[in-house]
């Protein structure tokens, strides 16, 4: 009987397996060799998240406003409790005298085999059942039908994956604002600003400054020998002494961003500057994360069930688009923690 099932695969498939299998054991083997303590955490964060959104489903939800920010409130802080807590699970098993066994050495490197296993499966998941839904709700494609019909689909897949993926991007938004802190943030965009300046200023002073202007015709004569346009020439001529100006421009910001970096970790080596700074931004990434979502889910609502007759002519071209988004909104309400802020956007309450 397994002889005729594995007769029947086909080559793709087979193929699939197998790159699906090699990548398995490499993930297998780099969790090994990076073992546990030194590894991302992200697939036990996103369940452990999860879980704690759950909680949507026992705890009542009021409407309005107070629902949206229920909403939002538990699924900031289970984000913010569940980094924490990784955060001082992993500074205490550094700190432990367990280090020095050789037992707890190879746990380590067992442990983040299954952790560097269990990241990829999280990234299959996440993404294979986000595609999943598009394709159940709205793209669908023949051949998929013992899919959608199995139990795992059905149970938990056509439930809770869209949530998944909803808690992956608020993860990697939070604990990439903790990460890059105010100071950075500020420190970058100064750097880019300057460097942004630095090349304007280039571009300015080469067309004004009457030695740089000389030049520009000088090296401009001296390429139109060569036997190209004089046109094509002077602009040669005038972007190779932009770039000569930029580049001294640019040393003196890259100096300056030296020592603003040096300024920003002493800053944030002090550990409740530190904190303070993370936890600022990582607020502003939340709220910006929300923005985007109820933004988005805004835009469905208003294809979905606003009057689009007033429009016009863009209008009648939304209207042509008010099918698919009925898919799209059954997509996102399929999920526990989507659907209340689905129907409980804050854009909607506050503006409509």
């Amino acid at each position: 009987m397994v002889a005729n099932l594995l007769a029947g695969i086909s080559t793709p498939v087979w193929i699939a397996i197998g790159v699906v299998g090699a990548f398995a054991v490499a993930s297998v083997v780099y969790g090994v060799f990076r073992n546990f303590m030194r590894m991302a955490w992200t697939s036990w964060q996103i369940l452990a998240i999860f879980a704690l959104t759950l909680l949507l489903k026992v705890i009542p939800v009021p409407d309005g406003w107070q629902g949206f920010a229920v909403s939002a409130a538990l699924l900031f802080g289970a984000t913010v409790l569940v980094l924490i807590a990784g955060g001082a699970i992993r500074r205490a098993m550094l700190r432990s005298k367990l280090n020095a066994r050789k037992g707890y050495r190879v746990f380590n490197r067992i442990l983040g085999a299954i952790t560097s296993l269990l990241n990829v499966i999280m990234l299959l998941v996440v993404l294979g059942g986000f595609a999943l839904g598009v394709i159940y709700y709205i793209v669908p494609v023949e051949g998929l039908e013992e899919v959608f019909a199995h139990p795992v689909w059905t149970e938990f897949g056509n439930v809770y994956v869209q949530d998944l993926a909803l808690i992956s991007v608020c993860l990697f938004f939070v604990r990439g604002g903790y990460r890059i802190g105010v100071a950075r943030s500020f420190q970058t965009t100064i750097t880019l600003a300057l460097t942004l300046g630095s090349l304007v200023l280039a571009m300015y002073l080469t067309l004004i400054v009457p030695f740089m202007r000389g030049w520009v015709s000088s090296i401009g004569t001296a390429i139109a020998g060569w036997g190209l346009n004089v046109v094509i020439a002077t602009m040669v001529s005038y972007f190779i002494i932009v770039a000569i100006c930029f580049l001294i421009f640019f040393a003196v910001v890259m100096l300056l961003g030296f020592f603003l970096n040096k300024l920003t970790r002493k800053y944030r080596s002090v550990r409740v500057l530190g904190v303070i700074d993370g936890v600022i931004l990582s607020v502003v990434f939340f709220a910006f994360f929300l923005v985007l979502v109820i933004g988005f889910y805004f835009g469905v609502d208003v294809l979905v069930n606003g009057n689009l007759e007033s429009l016009g002519q863009a209008g009648a071209i939304a209207e042509g688009a008010r099918d698919t988004m009925r898919k799209v909104e059954q997509l996102i309400t399929s999920a526990p923690l989507a659907d209340l802020l689905y129907h409980h956007n804050l854009i909607r309450i506050l503006f409509c």
